[in-house]
């Protein structure tokens, strides 16, 4: 017999955070059609202007003493959702996690496009629909957590975007869940057969649901069998195994209007008990009567270590950083441009980044000790894409790194190009092998830190490259995006999801 827990209202006792970690879902009804010959092909694209973290970066470059409290702030883009095809009241299943400080002012605004070129991330390729504002606090404060807006920016009607939020809980369970049905009602008549998916909806406190995940679809059966998917059972439930989830099968049809097949209700801790036994087979309601059943093949829970806790089971962690020098940043001896070097002392953008962001990461490497490369620039007439910066292999800390970026610039390099990243990935596999082999009964983690203006000349080579084999340790910073083009003018974004473990490596969106 399992035993589950709700964490989801637990506290721990003592000093606690001065904010609260919420998860925000969105949802839109009445969209206004920008397709005239079909149904749009709707996304949301999410930005928070954080006011209080604009005036804290003041404060670092000014100064207290200079601030300035306007009410301007930059909004920066948190994620996007996924595309929902052929509909104009889409419920996405994307979920955009921030904090919320109740003391602050913090705008969410959301964006709505119609999907025009399929996969691009390009929004100019898109058509926009409109957008609506709102203060996070307004979301947190209104009835059950919900608020509805109207889409502003286009004439008539353009819809309503529904936004929720949810404080998390702090559960790291995951499940790989596998459902199937059985003898499901047929929609298509008696010459056709139904081509069934699946979606799982959890309830809110105010009784409603909001859709947390939907399967694939399976053509032309009664009975169909869905792939294993693995989810978070915070996104599930958030946290609570015994918070009621509504399984819903509809039948898929072209243009988005997709027909109810029936559903059933029940909890993740009687989806886990059920498993291999007659609980495990539920009894689909359609209209009041029975039509087939929901079939839980597959129910188990297991936890992803964080990184936090790999280190502290004594993982050896390394870093290693590769800094861009082609041409397209500008010389360093012009003002303005990603390299110079302001005879004041004013970091410029690269030293900005170092700074911040090797401060961050050095704090898990076990000796703080680095190996420092650079690509894209010409050496004694040569043009290097991957060369050591510096005098010694590694440096020691953040100053090391920094000191060594300065000093390059008396070696006389001359920027140059194409950029390329494949030899400095290349360079990272070595030393990652390296560091692997010399702490054979110690896990090993490698982050491999490139500093670049965004141009990517060697794309098929670094894809090819970033998909070697999953035991070698590197990866990329967690919970990070980079988007970049291809010569071609392709949009690619690097995505690394929270909490990857070692091994893993990048997910490419193309």
């Amino acid at each position: 017999m399992a035993t589950f827990v709700n964490t989801a209202n637990q506290q721990a006792l003592g000093e606690q955070p001065d904010f609260m970690e919420v998860e925000v879902s969105i949802h839109c009804r009445g969209l206004k059609k920008l397709d005239l010959m079909s149904n749009s092909d709707p996304f949301c694209v999410v930005f928070l202007s954080d006011h209080s973290k604009e005036r804290q970066q003041q404060q670092q470059r000014t100064g207290p003493a200079l601030l300035n409290f306007s009410n301007s702030s930059r909004a920066i883009e948190i994620g996007r959702t996924e595309v929902v095809y052929d509909t104009q009241n889409p419920d996405f299943t994307a979920t955009f996690k921030m904090q919320y400080h109740f003391e602050e002012s913090q705008m969410l605004t959301v964006k709505v496009y119609d999907e025009d070129k399929k996969g691009s991330r390009s929004l100019n390729d898109h058509d926009y629909a409109g957008c609506v504002t709102v203060s996070l606090g307004e979301v947190m404060g209104s009835n059950g957590n919900t608020i509805a807006k109207k889409v502003l920016g286009g004439k008539g009607n353009q819809g309503m975007v529904c936004i929720r939020a949810e404080e998390v809980s702090t559960c790291a369970d995951q499940i790989i869940l596998q459902l199937a049905g059985a003898n499901l009602k047929n929609k298509d008549g008696w010459f056709g057969t139904s081509d069934p998916f699946v979606t799982v909806s959890r309830m809110n406190e105010d009784g409603t649901w909001s859709l947390v995940w939907k399967s694939e679809v399976v053509m032309n059966n009664l009975s169909p069998k869905f792939k294993p998917a693995q989810i978070q059972v915070q996104k599930l439930c958030n946290g609570d195994y015994h918070r009621p989830l509504k399984f819903e099968f509809l039948d898929w049809d072209t243009d988005g209007s997709h027909d109810d097949m029936g559903y059933c209700e029940t909890n993740l801790a009687t989806i886990i008990e059920g498993v291999g036994k007659p609980a495990g087979r539920m009894a689909v309601q359609y209209k009041n009567k029975t039509h087939g059943s929901l079939v839980v093949m597959k129910a188990d829970v297991f936890q992803v270590p964080t990184l936090t806790q790999f280190i502290s089971g004594g993982m050896q962690m390394s870093l290693m950083v590769a800094i861009d020098f082609t041409g397209s940043n500008g010389s360093p001896m012009v003002p303005g441009t990603l390299h110079y070097l302001d005879p004041s002392g004013f970091p410029n953008q690269y030293q900005s980044a170092i700074g911040t962001i090797g401060s961050i990461l050095q704090e898990y490497d076990s000796d703080k000790k680095f190996p420092i490369w650079g690509f894209g620039a010409r050496l004694n007439g040569v043009v290097n894409h991957c060369f050591q910066i510096g005098p010694e292999p590694e440096v020691q800390g953040v100053r090391g790194l920094l000191e060594a970026y300065r000093g390059v610039f008396a070696q006389g390099i001359t920027m140059s190009g194409p950029t390329l990243f494949s030899q400095i990935l290349a360079s990272a596999k070595q030393r990652a092998e390296q560091l692997a082999r010399s702490t054979p009964n110690q896990q090993s983690y490698s982050v491999l830190l490139i500093l670049t203006d965004g141009i990517i000349n060697d794309m098929k080579q670094t894809i090819d490259q970033l998909f070697f084999e999953v035991s070698i340790p590197p990866s990329a910073t967690p919970g990070q995006q980079m988007s970049v083009k291809s010569p071609e003018g392709h949009d690619i974004a690097f995505i690394v999801p929270t909490g990857c473990p070692p091994g893993g490596i990048v997910r490419l969106q193309y």
